[in-house]
């Protein structure tokens, strides 16, 4: 089938893009500290519209060990590692330390 093909197609051009999204966002993670509140709930819901689409109101799930499968685990490392960025620039330490 046509249609198929071609929304594998699509559905291959949209994780490719995730993946491309995801370790840009490892990369300049320091700068978005402020938006971080905006980014990791818009990640998880691009992932998982990515990971699960619901086809006939029936959620599907990816094959174990796929490319999907590994995005998703590529989105939960950025998140985890987001969370640390923020853990670390929240440290009460440094609070202390500028306020003298």
């Amino acid at each position: 089938n046509v249609s198929e093909g071609s929304s594998s197609n699509n559905a291959s051009s949209e994780i490719e893009r995730l993946e491309l999204i995801l370790k840009h966002v490892q990369g300049i993670k320091h700068v978005l500290g402020e938006y971080i509140h905006l980014i990791i709930p818009a990640l998880i819901q691009l992932t998982e519209s990515l990971i699960a689409p619901v086809t006939d109101g029936v959620r599907i799930s990816p094959k174990s060990g796929s490319g999907i499968c590994h995005v998703a685990v590529e989105t939960v490392e950025t998140v985890t590692i987001l969370l640390q960025t923020i853990e670390l620039n929240s440290n009460p330490l440094d609070n202390n330390i500028k306020s003298n």
